[in-house]
């Protein structure tokens, strides 16, 4: 089945929630000062319903099948020092079924760095 990438409506946050919760807890084996209640607490739950509605916020959920298999939130910066807007991720979560287990994907040969 294909993946379908869509933008979110104000529904999609419990699906948010529980794609971060995902994240925590694959994520509290490199960090063990998680707290793995995070996702749950009411600031948090707060962020969730603002991000899917928020036009300030850009959110996008991968879905297959109907189900959430993925997200991805960013919103726009206005930074002093910078001349020109900047964009920026600032969540995203990918069940961990769906994740790679490879961590490269395209080798290069020894002794090249990718630049020639």
């Amino acid at each position: 089945m294909a993946v379908k990438i869509r933008t979110t409506n104000k529904n999609d946050w419990k699906a948010i929630q529980k794609l971060n919760h995902e994240v925590y807890l694959a994520s509290v084996e490199f960090d063990p000062y998680l707290k793995l209640n995070n996702p749950f607490i009411s600031e948090s739950v707060k962020y969730y319903k603002s991000v899917v509605t928020d036009p300030k916020f850009c959110c996008l959920v991968a879905g297959e099948a109907g189900k959430a298999i993925g997200y991805l939130t960013g919103t726009e910066n206005n930074y002093s020092y910078r001349s020109n807007r900047v964009g920026e991720i600032t969540d995203m979560g990918v069940s961990q079924e769906y994740r790679s287990t490879l961590l490269n994907l395209n080798p290069r040969p020894s002794g090249r760095s990718g630049r020639e």
